[in-house]
């Protein structure tokens, strides 16, 4: 891709359908708290095994135009999938307090995706690069 930075992240995330993946991977994230909350090991155990394909769809659309974004996403990406993986396995085992955890993580790579989000507001809103 040619072009200033903001442009080719428009590009990217136009041609990625970056926002929508982000808004299904935070919507399994809500579908396994929800699982969670209600002690349902079962469905929990499902949406983690969803989450966790949502999340490697996500990754294959990396790198991004910027290294900072790219590195910022897949971290979150690694938190995601990591605790997918964990969920599926303490979900089986109706292990609340490690699931628990395992949502914490989740949470954390959530948090990481809201910043590369926010990095790539700034750069599309002051025009970088």
């Amino acid at each position: 891709m040619n072009g200033p930075v903001y442009k080719r992240m428009s590009d990217w995330e136009n041609g990625t359908s970056f926002t929508g993946s982000i808004n299904t991977i935070k919507h399994d994230y809500q579908n396994i708290n929800g699982a969670f909350l209600k002690l349902n090991y079962p469905s929990a155990k499902t949406f983690c095994v969803v989450l966790g394909n949502d999340v490697q769809s996500a990754n294959g659309n990396l790198p991004t135009p910027t290294p900072t974004v790219t590195l910022v996403l897949s971290e979150g990406y690694t938190d995601l999938y990591n605790g997918s993986v964990k969920c599926y396995e303490d979900a089986t085992k109706s292990d609340k307090t490690k699931l628990s955890g395992d949502l914490q993580l989740m949470k954390n790579g959530l948090g990481r995706i809201d910043t590369a989000v926010n990095l790539i507001k700034t750069i599309e809103k002051n025009r970088i690069g």
